[in-house]
C-alpha cells in the first residue's frame, strides 16, 4: 500500500483526528443498506448454471484495492448476475463493521434481498451472507442505536 493511502486511511479512520470525515459503524451502515436496496432491486433473469468459484477467482487484491476482472469471463456472465454476486460481497465485507441500526437489524431478520435466484446461483456467497446477518445480529444486541 502506498504511504499517502496509507496516511490517509489512518486519518480516516480515526475519529479524533478526522472527525466528521472519520469512517466507522455510521458510514458502513449506510454503504450495507445502499448495497442491500440496490439487491433487492435487482433480479437476474439466469437460468443458466454459474460457476460460483469461477467468479470468485476473478477477486483479486491489488495493492490493497479489490477488483474483479470481468475481462476473462464469458460475456453472458457480466451481467445483473455478475453485479448480484459482487453487492453480496459488499455485503459481506460492511456488515461486520456496521453499527446497529434498525433498518439493518430488519433486513437481517427478514432478508428479502436475498432471492431465490440469487440463493441457487450463489449458495455459498449467501450461506456467508446468513451467517454475517447472524454474527451482526449476535453482536449488536444491547448496544444503542446509531439512527
Amino acid at each position: 500500500m502506498d504511504q499517502y493511502r496509507h496516511h490517509l486511511l489512518g486519518f480516516l479512520q480515526n475519529p479524533e483526528r478526522s472527525g466528521i470525515y472519520a469512517i466507522g459503524g455510521e458510514e458502513y451502515t449506510k454503504a450495507i443498506l445502499c448495497c442491500i436496496q440496490h439487491l433487492e432491486r435487482r433480479r437476474s433473469n439466469t437460468k443458466r448454471a454459474m460457476n460460483e468459484d469461477m467468479l470468485s477467482d476473478q477477486i483479486s487484491l491489488d495493492n490493497g484495492i479489490w477488483k474483479f476482472d470481468c475481462s476473462k469471463l464469458p460475456r453472458l456472465y457480466c451481467t445483473e448476475t455478475v453485479s448480484i454476486f459482487i453487492y453480496l460481497g459488499y455485503v459481506l465485507f460492511f456488515l461486520p463493521l456496521s453499527g446497529k441500526s434498525q433498518q439493518l437489524i430488519q433486513y437481517c431478520h427478514q432478508p428479502t434481498f436475498l432471492t431465490e435466484t440469487a440463493t441457487s446461483l450463489f449458495p455459498t456467497r449467501i450461506a456467508l451472507v446468513r451467517q454475517a446477518m447472524k454474527d451482526y445480529l449476535d453482536r449488536v444486541e444491547g448496544q444503542p442505536l446509531l439512527e
